[in-house]
């Protein structure tokens, strides 16, 4: 598995993350790269400031998330 985390600004709908996940069984790989994901997002330090086209920018509060 590989995991690839951007830094710095980003456009609207620019991706962020890459995950490859490689397996015998698609399902393993897919469910494999879903749990990285989460994983990172509930671990990482990574704070994310929106900014809004008035000027005014906030951070925006950490995401809870579940594995299943």
């Amino acid at each position: 598995m590989r995991i690839v985390h951007r830094l710095g600004a980003l456009a609207a709908g620019e991706a962020s993350i890459a995950i490859a996940a490689a397996s015998l069984r698609r399902d393993a790989a897919f469910d494999a790269a879903r749990r990285a994901l989460e994983r990172v997002k509930r671990e990482a330090p990574i704070w994310k400031l929106e900014r809004y086209a008035d000027g005014s920018s906030s951070w925006r509060e950490e995401e809870r998330w579940r594995l299943r």
